[in-house]
């Protein structure tokens, strides 16, 4: 399986930390990282703490904060089994 590390040595355990450990990589902050995508606050602030975001905006999220489309459905599907 590939690794979910974020740039900064650490092994993120669940989506919400990788999202989090690759924004801060990048010196976002969840209102930076909102108006990039066109979404709230809230919303990232959501993602972060476990709620799963929506196709479209795994795509972006992808896109904005170098990561792998793949890693983040993997970890969106393995977090639906437990």
């Amino acid at each position: 399986m590939e690794d979910t590390q974020a740039g900064n040595g650490k092994s993120a355990t669940s989506l919400g930390d990788l999202l989090r450990t690759a924004r801060e990589a990048k010196a976002l902050t969840q209102e930076d990282l909102a108006a990039r995508l066109g979404v709230t606050r809230p919303a990232v602030s959501q993602w972060e703490s476990g709620q799963k975001p929506g196709g479209p905006a795994r795509r972006l999220l992808a896109q904005e904060l170098g990561l792998e489309l793949e890693v983040i459905d993997a970890l969106c599907a393995s977090s639906e089994v437990a």
